[in-house]
């Protein structure tokens, strides 16, 4: 249940940022682009701190590795794709 709430969380932060970004910035493509590009490392950094408090629980890296893939993975794989759509746009 942990595992969802983080991946429903990174779609949240990044359909949240793209929001913003769509109503601050006057080059909207643009700014969508580089708010995609920008969230990746972001969503990176929070799934691996996830797999530290994993660890620091107890849990091995061998169990906690495919939770990282499964939380980091969907939301920066929607942003690469936002990224290449609208890099060029």
């Amino acid at each position: 249940m942990r595992t969802a709430l983080f991946i429903l969380a990174g779609f949240g932060l990044l359909a949240a940022a793209i929001l913003i970004a769509w109503h601050l910035a006057p080059r909207k493509h643009a700014a969508t682009a580089f708010v995609a590009l920008a969230f990746m490392p972001l969503w990176f950094l929070v799934a691996v701190f996830n797999l530290w408090t994993g660890m620091q629980a107890g849990y091995g890296f061998l169990e906690e590795a495919p939770i990282f893939l499964a939380i980091a993975l969907p939301p920066v794989l929607l942003a690469v794709w936002i990224h290449v759509r609208f890099r060029h746009a």
